[in-house]
């Protein structure tokens, strides 16, 4: 479109001033006719984290698939799927423009109401519910009977980018004024040189040896969630057996779809209506599975979304290199 409107205005400086007039107006048309084409083609960009462990395209494409087939509704003309190293390229994709939506467990939602300029657009269902809590449990023939006395104890978290398993416990426990000191994943700490008040963390990378680790005395007290707790593929009622609960947080969101703030507010409404009607069709059953085990969508409620804002506030966010060479996605935090 361009060439061509570069020779018409070449057509017209160099014509009589008749040729030059209708030249003009067809210069004008290309212009116009071209602008429209330019504003009609509005493409919605779905994004996502690259992991070690999973392609996270499989979990994307298919729900991309799906809203294409529905682009009329929402008013773009196509959607694709664009891809990050870390959240802070994905950060910084989406203040660029460059993408529209993203789905995120509540610890990364935090990050991008942060340091993104996002807004929610929907309460994402995974694992069967809305929500899910943190539970603190030791050996039954524990001493330790709350979180105010695990001075001078080990607890096992997940992974650092752990909603549940690592970031809501590590706020709870820090704002009891407890010191966490991060111990090596293959050395205990050296008792000499570790303070009596300290509270030594290690990560276990699963739900299973989170568990096995309390069995075994590895550590003095496990986190994880209160759907996985119960889960007895992930902790055997073997495991449980042995094992009582000291706390439990308060509910925590699962997962948010969140969008650009700026994304035009017609695209925001139509996607989220399209998505929170999704479960009354067992033909999308299939998409919602691989979108991160999704069962559906619906409204946050005013409490996700204050405390959201809650941990968005918090200064203990990490790099991408906290303890970990990429983002997880556990069985818990999916």
């Amino acid at each position: 479109m361009n060439v061509f409107v570069s020779a018409c205005l070449r057509t017209v400086v160099q014509s009589d001033a008749g040729f030059a007039l209708r030249a003009l107006l067809v210069c004008s048309l290309l212009i116009i006719s071209g602008a429209v084409v330019a504003e009609q083609n509005r493409i919605l960009v779905l994004g996502g984290i690259k992991t070690a462990n999973r392609d996270v395209n499989e979990a994307l494409e298919p729900m991309a698939a799906f809203v294409r087939q529905h682009i009329s509704e929402i008013g773009v003309d196509d959607v694709v799927v664009v891809t990050a190293t870390d959240r802070e390229h994905l950060a910084q994709l989406i203040r660029h423009g460059r993408v529209d939506w993203i789905s995120q467990t509540a610890y990364n939602a935090s990050y991008f109401l942060k340091n993104a300029d996002v807004s929610v657009l929907s309460r994402s269902w995974r694992g069967g519910t809305p929500t899910y809590k943190s539970v603190f449990f030791v050996r039954k023939d524990s001493a330790l009977d709350s979180l105010d006395h695990l001075d001078d104890h080990s607890i096992a978290f997940e992974h650092p980018y752990s909603t549940s398993a690592y970031f809501v416990p590590k706020i709870e426990l820090e704002a009891r004024g407890k010191n966490l000191v991060r111990q090596l994943d293959d050395a205990m700490v050296d008792a000499t040189s570790s303070d009596k008040k300290d509270v030594n963390y290690r990560f276990s990378k699963s739900e299973y040896n989170t568990a096995l680790w309390v069995q075994k005395g590895i550590v003095d007290v496990g986190v994880i969630n209160d759907s996985c707790w119960r889960n007895p593929n992930v902790v055997p009622d073997s495991l449980r057996d042995d094992f009582r609960i000291v706390h439990e947080t308060g509910d925590v969101v699962r997962a948010l779809e969140l969008v650009r703030s700026d994304l035009d507010a017609d695209i925001k409404a139509r996607l989220s209506q399209l998505l929170q009607s999704m479960h009354d069709s067992e033909r999308t059953e299939a998409v919602r599975s691989a979108y991160f085990d999704t069962q559906r969508f619906d409204a946050p409620t005013q409490d996700d979304i204050q405390r959201l804002h809650e941990f968005s506030l918090y200064s203990g966010f990490g790099t991408s290199n906290d303890g970990s060479e990429d983002h997880i996605i556990s069985r818990g935090d999916r």
